[in-house]
């Protein structure tokens, strides 16, 4: 490795980024990726100035140029791959798709700024084909024309403040109108409510408005064709200003919703042109970014395009500085902690404590105890270790403990009966069996005359034997525990 700032085994150059630390062999300025040469490239297998590869970080996109955005491309500002390629040609800052010209427009053949869609002319307008301020929908002329509701789009609107499709004039709500303030299909004039009317009606048309050639309700001022609004040509809800197609915003022609600012298509921006959400500032097509041409999300800063960074023309990920491709670049940590050597602490104590006396005590009640029943019961006391316990004193004190003589258990008689049969036995037989009796005397005395003396007898009948009992067996049992005496203990 070599260089300055570089991240990735074999990188030289200056603050250069691979993915993991064990790949890189890249060279150049604030690259990220490996197998990579050039200036602020993005990807792996990357040369040439600003393009970025589309292939995950480690797989060679094979691209070169400058600008381009794929893979297997070559030359300036292409897009896609080698068999299918686009070319990308915006003219501007925060442009986001192909042949924009201006700030922050997300979509294709834009013209101006903040728009939202494909061949829109103007600021501000979401949808396709639209001309002029703050419209929403397809192919309207003018400002703040939209649906026939807050946020919904219109449809070949020519005017201010229209809301519905096909209308020409100033705040008209409907289907086809044609003048003034009217509401409804077809009609022709000023102030008309219904269909097909033609002439003049009321200096408004709608409920509740004050003002002239209002369409909708709860509106003052001028041409207004939503609810409660307040100002002109509006043709959202509850807004203050002028040509705000969307509901709740302060300012000019926003499209969007809750904003504050100018010509913003996206909701609760604090600002003008942004096309995202949550933006403090202008031409944000990105959320909740703080500055100015934001294609990302959550920075800070001027024209970055990735996620949580600080500073500008940034397309990596929480990042401070300027023109990082990779993620984490420029930071810087500061450690400060305060050492505290050891040192002792000596306490000496000199009075007296004591004596401390413990009165007498009852623990428990006496406790009598009856066992009765014809079983066996066993008591065991496993050995209870007690660990040595060091009490040390310093200085001069004085301490006394006295514990009265007390009784632990009261006296634990037991008393029963130990009980055993008695034994029947029943319907036992005895079967046919020889005995046999050698009278070895005979054969002692005269050996001669008697050389195997015995006597054979034979039963051959069974003898039943029907029911036999044997007795009970009763044996008390009685046994007294005495109370534990615990003698009086004082020192001092």
């Amino acid at each position: 490795m070599s260089g300055f700032g570089n991240f990735g085994a074999g990188s030289s150059g200056w603050w250069n980024q691979a993915q993991t630390e064990v790949a890189g062999a890249g060279s150049g300025f604030a690259n990220f990726g490996s197998l990579g040469s050039g200036v602020l490239n993005f990807g792996s297998g990357v040369s040439g100035l600003y393009n970025t590869g589309g292939l995950p970080p480690g797989t060679p996109a094979v691209v070169s140029g400058i600008g381009n955005v794929g893979e297997q491309l070559s030359g300036l500002s292409s897009a896609g791959t080698a068999l299918n390629q686009s070319l990308i040609i915006n003219l501007g800052l925060a442009d986001v798709g192909s042949v924009n010209v201006g700030f922050g427009n997300v979509g294709d053949f834009n013209l101006g700024a903040a728009n939202i869609g494909d061949l829109n002319v103007g600021l501000g307008n979401v949808g396709g084909g639209n001309v002029g301020f703050g419209n929403i929908g397809d192919a309207n002329f003018g400002l703040g024309n939209a649906g026939l509701a807050a946020g919904l789009a219109g449809v070949g609107n020519i005017g201010l403040g229209n809301a519905g499709s096909g209308n020409v004039g100033f705040g008209n709500m409907g289907v086809g109108n044609i003048g003034f303030g009217n509401t409804g299909t077809n009609n022709l004039g000023i102030g008309l409510t219904g269909d097909n009317q033609t002439g003049i009606g009321g200096l408004n048309s709608g409920a509740g408005n004050i003002g002239l050639f209002n369409s909708g309700t709860g509106n003052v001022g001028l041409f207004n064709s939503g609810t409660g609004n307040f100002g002109l040509f509006n043709s959202g809800g509850y807004n203050t200003g002028i040509g705000n197609g969307g509901t709740g915003s302060t300012g000019l022609f926003n499209a969007g919703n809750f904003n504050t600012g100018v010509a913003n298509p996206g909701s609760y921006n604090t600002g003008s042109f942004n096309v995202g959400d949550t933006n403090t500032g202008g031409f944000n097509p990105g959320s909740i970014n703080t500055g100015w041409f934001n294609t990302g999300n959550a920075n800070t800063g001027v024209a970055n395009s990735g996620t949580v960074n600080t500073g500008a023309f940034i397309t990596g990920n929480d990042s401070n500085g300027i023109l990082w491709r990779g993620n984490f670049e420029g930071l810087f940590g500061l450690n400060v902690g305060i050492t505290i050597p050891e040192f002792p602490i000596h306490w000496t104590s000199t009075g007296g404590i004591g004596p401390i006396i413990i009165p007498d005590t009852t623990i428990l009640p006496p406790i009598h105890l009856g066992l009765t029943g014809q079983a066996n019961y066993g008591f065991a006391v496993p050995d209870i270790p007690i660990p040595a316990i060091h009490i040390d004193f310093d200085g001069a004190a004085d301490a006394g403990f006295t514990a009265p003589a007390t009784t632990l258990l009261s006296a634990l008689g037991i008393t029963g009966q130990f009980r055993f049969g008695p034994i029947t036995v029943s319907n036992v037989q005895l079967n046919p069996f020889n005995v046999n009796l050698k009278l070895q005397f005979l054969h002692d005395a005269f050996p001669n005359e008697f050389p195997d003396p015995t006597i054979s007898v034979q039963i051959q009948v069974a003898i039943p034997l029907t029911s036999a009992t044997l007795g009970g067996l009763a044996l008390p049992l009685q046994q007294t525990i005495d109370a534990i005496e615990l003698p009086a203990i004082s020192f001092s």
